[in-house]
């Protein structure tokens, strides 16, 4: 099970002056829709084909996997700007190298299905994108259809903040912990939210996650396990690799920017990561 919402990680409602809107969120994959939006169009040639696709209930892993069968290839050299969510209906890009655009060109298994295919001389990465559009529809709300009216005009007003989502701290929600132990070298903490995750001496815990290990247990291995916190400068920690651990998972609404975008496009990626999905079915909204 998910570990509770830590107090440090809970947020508070921009529109707490307006009543709670009743209905359901994503009570069918096409109520949650996202649209990549690209950081540059292919120029028409080059030995990469960029495929503009839209999945429906899959995630982008398994988009990629069926589309190397379809082609050929392996995984692996099939390119991406970030990972969408799996419980949606989504349009993004991927990038093939060495494929005929005709091997392509109709793809459509239900599920998955390829809307243009164009040439470019690079592969696609992650962070090779401006950002997401998202339409949401929100089933049973008509009896709401004032406040949230009131609600929108409140963030068209005020803006939505860039929140980074639940899903960028882990199952366990104690990974800002982790990076706090290595920030502050502090090896016994780091060892303590490895080996009992939530169930660290953390306030919010409670009583429902069962350690890994008895405490008991991991104060011994503290003492017998010498961790030089010097070792920490050496660790490379690759930022856009947390995309691929796990991200397109159902709560993930968004991508980190981050790597090199095209030579040629003339901006850098500047996109953010996405808030956090709403709860589905719920018996109110907020924004």
């Amino acid at each position: 099970m998910r570990a509770p919402i830590p107090p440090e990680l809970a947020r508070g409602w921009i529109t707490a002056d307006v009543p709670p809107v009743p209905g359901a969120l994503r009570a069918a994959p096409e109520d949650f829709r996202v649209e990549e939006v690209p950081l540059y169009e292919p120029c028409g040639a080059g030995e990469h084909l960029y495929l503009r696709v839209e999945k429906r209930g899959i995630p982008t892993d398994e988009a990629v996997r069926r589309l190397a069968r379809r082609l050929g290839v392996a995984p692996r050299t099939i390119g991406h700007a970030g990972l969408k969510d799996a419980r949606a209906v989504t349009v993004q890009t991927l990038s093939v190298q060495g494929v005929p655009e005709d091997a392509a060109r109709g793809l459509d298994d239900g599920q998955l299905r390829v809307l243009e295919a164009r040439r470019h001389k690079n592969k696609l990465k992650v962070g090779h994108l401006r950002g997401n559009r998202f339409r949401l529809v929100l089933r049973g709300g008509a009896p709401g259809a004032g406040d949230a009216a009131r609600a929108l005009e409140v963030l068209a007003r005020r803006g939505v903040p860039n929140y980074f989502g639940l899903q960028r701290y882990g199952g366990e929600r104690t990974t800002h912990r982790l990076g706090e132990a290595l920030v502050r070298e502090d090896p016994e903490a780091l060892l303590r939210w490895l080996v009992l995750g939530a169930a660290a001496g953390a306030p919010h815990a409670g009583g429902d996650l069962e350690p890994r290990v008895a405490a008991d247990e991991v104060a011994g291995a503290v003492d017998d396990v010498d961790l030089d916190a010097g070792a920490v400068d050496d660790v490379d920690l690759d930022a856009g690799a947390a995309d691929d651990a796990g991200a397109d998972d159902d709560e993930g609404a968004g991508d980190d920017a981050g790597a090199d975008p095209d030579p040629d496009a003339g901006a850098d990626a500047g996109e953010g990561a996405g808030a956090a999905r709403p709860g589905s079915p719920r018996s109110g909204t907020r924004a």
